[in-house]
C-alpha cells in the first residue's frame, strides 16, 4: 500500500489530506481531503473520493495478482518477460556498477582510516 499524507494548513488543526493507493488484495485508490462546507461559514470536513475496484466493479471480473500474466503466457504474449540478452546486459551492467560501488566504499573507507590516524 503506498499511502501519502499531507500537512494541515496554518490555524486550526484539521484533519489529514491522503492519498493511498492499495495493491493485492483489495485493491483500492482513495482521497481523503479536508473540504470547505458549502456556505458563508469557515467550517471543513473530511470528505473523501473513494475507488475500490472489487465495490465499483462487482459485476465483472477482476484477476488476481498472476492470473493475467499467466493467461497472457498461454497464448504467447512474452512482452511482460525479459530477453535473455537484455537480461545479460542488465546483469553485465549490475556487475560492472556494483564493482564500482565497492571499490568507492573502499577508497572511503580507506580515506576514513588514514584520516582517523593523523
Amino acid at each position: 500500500m503506498l499511502c501519502a499524507r499531507f500537512n494541515h494548513g496554518i490555524g486550526k488543526k484539521q484533519g489529514r489530506n491522503e492519498f493511498v493507493i492499495r495493491l493485492q488484495p483489495s485493491e483500492a485508490m482513495y482521497m481523503k481531503l479536508t473540504v470547505k462546507k458549502p456556505g458563508l461559514e469557515m467550517a471543513t470536513e473530511q470528505s473523501e473520493l473513494d475507488l475500490s475496484y472489487g465495490m465499483r466493479y462487482q459485476d465483472g471480473n477482476i484477476p488476481e495478482a498472476y492470473e493475467r500474466l499467466i493467461l497472457d503466457t498461454i497464448r504467447g504474449d512474452q512482452q511482460h518477460f525479459v530477453r535473455r540478452d537484455e537480461l545479460r546486459l542488465w546483469y553485465t551492467q549490475h556487475k560492472a556498477c556494483k564493482a564500482s560501488i565497492i571499490q568507492a566504499a573502499a577508497r572511503n573507507i580507506l580515506h576514513s582510516e588514514s584520516a582517523a590516524v593523523s
